[in-house]
């Protein structure tokens, strides 16, 4: 590899190397699967512009990379503590969080914290772009992650507020299909953990209203209204 011979040299007093010099190798490292490798390039062009948001951007891509999804945020962070970002960026700094808590043990500080921080950055989207159903959707797969990955009330409220805004528009039923069919089917799971069978079946039979030929569902709906009958009786 041409760049890393230049780069082994060393830089001479009449030839520095620039932060471009680095982020353009951690590139280059970063296309051959080589993230750690591109960390290093991109603290250096920090070091020299530690002003320059892209290089924030990079290092934090190549972070991520690496899987060390907690420097992966922090340094995202720094780049959306520059103040020049766009909405996308706030996206992006919340999945960054999404994927610590989603990698931390389960009751440590550090998932709680880093959850919280990915829904107030969802929440700064929402507020940004509040016709979006989007940013709703993911907001409500954080809460399933707060909660270790079962359904909550939380969750649930998400994911109506995400129908309402789906609702607008009627082509959404086809356009939107799979979002429709995630809200239903988790809001479906919370129901059917609390015990609840007559409003699981009730958004049960809305998932199937959009599948209506998946027999495996419609048995599976059916045969939660025979415990339902039995238990009545």
């Amino acid at each position: 590899l041409q760049a890393e011979k230049f780069f082994a040299g060393g830089e001479r007093g009449y030839a520095k190397f620039s932060a471009t010099d680095y982020t353009s190798y951690g590139e280059v490292l970063q296309e051959l699967g080589k993230d750690s490798l591109a960390i290093i390039a991109y603290e250096k062009a920090i070091e020299i512009n530690p002003t320059k948001g892209d290089n924030y951007k990079a290092l934090s891509s190549a972070y991520s990379g690496a899987k060390n999804y907690v420097r992966a945020a922090e340094v995202f962070q720094k780049y959306i503590d520059l103040g020049d970002y766009v909405t996308n960026d706030l996206v992006t700094l919340a999945n960054r969080y999404q994927n610590v808590a989603a990698t931390s043990e389960p009751g440590t500080e550090q998932k709680t914290n880093a959850i919280n921080k990915a829904i107030e950055t969802i929440d700064l989207v929402i507020a940004k772009v509040p016709d979006n159903h989007i940013p709703m959707r993911n907001k409500a797969r954080m809460y399933m992650v707060k909660n270790d990955n079962k359904p909550s009330q939380d969750m649930v409220d998400t994911y109506a507020k995400m129908i309402e805004l789906l609702d607008v528009d009627p082509a959404n039923l086809q356009k939107r299909v799979d979002d429709y069919r995630e809200a239903y089917q988790m809001t479906a799971s919370f129901y059917i953990e609390n015990e609840d069978l007559p409003k699981a079946v009730e958004y049960y039979e809305k998932m199937y209203s959009l599948d209506p030929e998946n027999q495996p569902l419609r048995d599976y709906i059916d045969n939660l209204i025979k415990k339902i009958e039995k238990a009545n009786k």
